[in-house]
């Protein structure tokens, strides 16, 4: 599926991190998924590594996002997997 499909939204408030939104691809709760986004490789901690792209029809994250072992897949170039 797509991420357009899940209602993404981007969170920028904080100039330090932007957070990516958006409904679980497993169940579709609304906004279930809140993560912490920078761009380049993520430098540990709770942080997906992002092509810097805001455009989600182009989003990839990096590493694979595990909510909670209720759902666990990626998102390269728009691609919920």
């Amino acid at each position: 599926m797509r991420l357009t499909e899940l209602n993404p939204e981007w969170h920028d408030d904080d100039p330090t991190v932007t957070w990516l939104y958006f409904d679980c691809p497993h169940c579709k709760s609304a906004h279930a998924l809140e993560i912490a986004v920078k761009q380049g490789a993520p430098e540990g901690g709770h942080v997906w590594g992002w092509n810097g792209e805001r455009d989600f029809e182009k989003v990839t994250l990096t590493p694979s996002i595990n909510f909670g072992n209720h759902w666990h897949g990626w998102i390269n170039n728009g691609e919920v997997t």
